[in-house]
């Protein structure tokens, strides 16, 4: 599945704290990851708050680790943050379609 051009929102891919945990030792861009978790939703929170002052709706998407593997492997895309992109912009596509 190819990324909407269209989006109304940005999806920003977000964990739980169990699975951004699991995340860290998973993706094959981990090293780039904060160092807490404190300071991954302190940044996530940062980037909301960045583009809603430019006018641009987002929605947090929440990340399964496992499922994620799973969507790259059927897409032939490497663990990281370009799929994690990806796959939020997706998922924020088809909130949009949904209401």
């Amino acid at each position: 599945m190819d990324v909407p051009e269209n989006l109304q929102g940005i999806g920003i891919p977000y964990f739980s704290e169990a699975e951004w945990t699991k995340a860290k030792r998973l993706m094959a861009d981990a090293h780039t990851f904060h160092d807490t978790y404190a300071e991954f939703t302190q940044r996530v929170a940062q980037a909301e708050r960045e583009l809603r002052a430019k006018g641009v709706a987002t929605v947090r998407v929440p990340l399964n680790v496992d499922a994620f593997i799973a969507w790259c492997g059927k897409t032939g895309r490497k663990v990281d943050s370009q799929a994690r992109a990806a796959y939020a912009a997706i998922a924020a596509h088809k909130h949009d379609q949904a209401g």
